[in-house]
C-alpha cells in the first residue's frame, strides 16, 4: 500500500485524533520512541480540547473536527488515536 509520503528518519508527521488528556499521554509515549515526531494536525469534536491540542502542538498544527478530513487533507505519516 502506498501512502504518498515516505517516513523520514529525520522527522515523523503525526495526526492527533482526540485531544484530551489521554491523547497527550500517548503523544508523550511516541516522543520517547521518536524524538523528531511532531503534530501537524489535531482533531477533536469538542472545541476546547481541539484548541488545547493545537496549543500543545506548539500552535502550528491545523485543527479539524472531522478525523476523515484530517486524514484526507494532511496525510500524516502516523496517527495517535485517543
Amino acid at each position: 500500500m502506498q501512502t504518498g509520503k515516505e517516513i523520514s528518519p529525520a522527522s515523523l508527521e503525526l495526526g492527533l485524533i482526540g485531544a484530551g488528556g489521554r491523547a497527550r499521554d500517548l503523544f508523550n509515549e511516541v516522543l520517547r520512541a521518536k524524538e523528531n515526531a511532531h503534530i501537524v494536525a489535531v482533531c477533536d469534536d469538542y472545541e476546547p480540547h481541539r484548541e488545547q491540542g493545537v496549543r500543545y502542538a506548539g500552535g502550528a498544527a491545523k485543527a479539524f473536527d472531522d478525523y476523515s478530513q484530517l486524514l484526507r487533507e494532511m496525510r500524516p505519516q502516523a496517527v495517535v488515536v485517543a
